[in-house]
């Protein structure tokens, strides 16, 4: 998967559909009627530019300077720099040899593009013969008006070199259009063969790029020879050769009924930040995430090797030291959003496919479990070093053990806001509802929806964002998840067979367990609640975990929050239902983790330049990337204004720490 986008300059090929220009000096009508025809493009081009600009832009093909965050955990050739040049210097010279980057030992110049130019100066003179601009020819290919109307408005070039026939003429019909016609006629140099239409590129956009190879191979030697390369002025960037493949689609057998990680709607825009990491490669860059639990099935298929044994702790079981295995499956289904193995083959994916679980189990075989056994495992985390903690527990009433837990602990806590449609302002459900800077409260949406599901708790103060929690297939305990002999004529009719999981009580005491409803094979089942909302927040924490280190930072568990409250999709549906009336969105959040908050120029550090830029952008004089907006606002407000600016300017002057 791509760590790094890299921007490779191709030759543009853009074709559009435009209204139509007689070329010498006359204009026909936009979208108007000549003759009784109606100008209406057709085909399989599509307007996209600009009526000054036939060709699509992109922001790699001005001359200004180029930039993004580098650093030796990305995944790129260790011999190799790819550069694009000014425009002046892509025009000088047809051949470049190493003795043209004289600060650099090379074994050899490969131009990515060596027929460009020649390409280029063909069409050029092909379309003066004709009396033909490029944006002319465009448009007129188009068109539908046909020839005998139209090659009255065509420039005296194009009729005198491609007049038709005498023979030819007498076949040309009211019938047959411009395109028709000149299709037949034009250069097979501004021809796509494969698609029948035109293939022109723009000079003024044309930037030649070349591939360097370094005598001396070694990934620290590419990153100095990219420094090196960004001092001269005839290279708009330097990057290394960065392996990609497509946007990241894991093969996991179940995804496409994981809604919450799909492209459908109430998708958290997991696949997006998975093109960014899917979580550590190594030993520091993986997250450590302790689930306080009913348990973890350490060796289910999807789950193993995640799942630390020798740092787990069993609080129900008198208080003994390592891992226990999850007798409920509410603790494996948990630690299936947070962390199953995603892109192999195999069942589900989860949202960091790259962490250490550690099981903290609290809840007994009926799902119950005490503020002592949960105080006790909150401390256990904080004198374990372990940064980031799910609790899918929740409970009424405020306990003192509990509350000084909660305050001691300086890592990142996510807590199920609570199931029973409560208002956690008025009624608040704790362990959620305590008021620390390093916590986050997560209620529940519906399925497929942007709406709160009908059972979540809710609270304008109280909860801080919504996530998937309806219809959620993770991991189950497989010794618990076989087919039972039980057969059952479903609701819908059809006799299937369940596995039986569900505990079944009379009067308090325990009788067996019943068949499951929520079954989907084995191995996995369904679940609702905010129990399922909460561990998406926290995989999608232990992704940012990663995602910082890559570059290189440290980030607290407060700025770890704030970049995941502050990357939220806003929707009507949650207004005053939580404090920040929104869902998470996991590629929001990993971008604000992955880059420096303020560097909106991308060169690694924050200056002034970057708070000139982001004033100009709130006052509409400049454009910025979906991810330049991201790390503009610096004040995790939802907009870029000029109060962002001022708060990156104090930062770039050391007046005030980085957010």
């Amino acid at each position: 998967m791509m760590k790094k986008c890299l921007s490779i300059l191709l030759a543009l090929t853009m074709f559009c559909t435009m209204p139509l220009l007689s070329g010498a000096s006359e204009e026909t009508p936009n979208d108007g009627v000549l003759a009784d025809y109606i100008n209406k493009p057709t085909g399989f081009f599509s307007v996209t530019a600009e009526d000054d600009d036939f060709l699509d832009d992109v922001s790699i093909l001005s001359d200004e300077k180029k930039y993004d965050i580098i650093t030796i955990e990305d995944d790129f050739d260790d011999d190799t720099v790819l550069v694009v040049l000014t425009k002046s210097r892509s025009w000088e010279q047809y051949e470049f040899t190493p003795k043209d980057f004289p600060e650099l030992e090379l074994t050899e110049v490969i131009n990515l593009d060596p027929g460009g130019r020649e390409q280029i100066e063909t069409q050029q003179a092909l379309l003066k013969s004709m009396g033909l601009t490029a944006r002319q020819l465009t448009e007129l290919s188009r068109d539908t008006i046909p020839w005998e109307v139209i090659k009255d408005y065509l420039p005296d070039g194009l009729l005198n070199l491609y007049k038709p026939s005498s023979d030819r003429s007498s076949e040309i019909s009211q019938d047959e259009t411009a395109w028709d016609v000149l299709r037949d006629v034009l250069p097979a140099e501004l021809m796509d063969v494969d698609r029948g239409g035109l293939w022109l590129v723009n000079p003024e956009k044309y930037r030649a790029s070349l591939s360097l190879k370094l005598k001396n191979p070694g990934k620290e030697n590419v990153l100095e020879a990219i420094r090196a390369l960004e001092k001269r002025d005839d290279i708009i960037s330097a990057s290394p050769n960065g392996y990609f493949t497509m946007s990241l689609t894991p093969n996991d057998s179940l995804l496409g009924q994981q809604w919450a990680v799909g492209t459908g709607t109430g998708n958290i825009n997991m696949r997006q930040a998975w093109d960014i990491t899917t979580g550590g490669t190594t030993t520091a860059t993986k997250a450590t995430v302790a689930v306080i639990d009913s348990g973890i099935q350490a060796n289910h298929p999807d789950i193993t090797p995640r799942v630390s044994t020798t740092l787990g702790h069993d609080y129900v079981a008198g208080g003994g030291t390592g891992h226990r295995d999850d007798p409920l499956g509410h603790g494996t289904h948990v630690a299936g959003i947070i962390a199953a193995a995603g892109n192999n083959s195999a069942g589900i994916a989860g949202a960091n496919w790259n962490v250490n679980l550690v099981s903290l189990r609290i809840l007994d075989d009926s799902g119950g479990g005490s503020w002592e056994r949960a105080a006790a495992a909150i401390n256990y985390a904080r004198t374990n070093n372990i940064p980031i903690i799910n609790g899918s527990f929740s409970g009424y009433g405020d306990d003192t053990a509990m509350r000084n837990a909660v305050n001691q602990y300086g890592g990142l806590m996510i807590f199920a806001a609570g199931n029973e449609n409560n208002n956690n302002n008025s009624t608040p459900c704790y362990p959620a509802s305590y008021d620390r800077p390093n916590l986050i409260s997560v209620g529940a949406t519906a399925a497929n929806s942007n709406s709160r599901a009908s059972y979540s708790n809710y609270g304008s103060t109280r909860v801080h964002v919504f996530a998937p929690g309806t219809s959620i297939l993770s991991t189950f305990p497989t010794a618990r998840c076989n087919y039972s002999w039980l057969i059952v004529i479903d609701t819908d009719g059809i006799t299937r067979r369940r596995c039986e999981v569900e505990p079944v009580y009379l009067f308090g005491v325990f009788m067996g367990y019943q068949y499951s409803t929520v079954h989907h094979s084995n191995g996995y089942h369904y679940c609702n609640g905010t129990s399922m909302a909460a561990p998406y927040v926290t995989g999608v924490a232990a992704l940012m975990f990663s995602a910082s280190k890559l570059s290189n930072q440290t980030l607290t568990a407060v700025q770890l929050r704030n970049r995941i409250i502050g990357g939220v999709d806003i929707y009507s549906a949650l207004n005053g239902l939580c404090s920040t009336g929104g869902r998470l969105n996991a590629n929001n959040a990993v971008i604000r983790a992955r880059y420096i908050m303020g560097d909106v120029n991308g060169d690694g550090v924050i200056t002034s330049s970057d708070s000139r830029d982001v004033l100009r952008y709130s006052a509409g004089l400049e454009s910025f990337t979906a991810k330049q907006i991201q790390l503009a606002d610096v004040d995790f407000n939802g907009q870029v204004t000029s109060a962002d600016s001022q708060i990156i300017l104090r930062i770039s002057a050391k007046l005030e720490p980085p957010v």
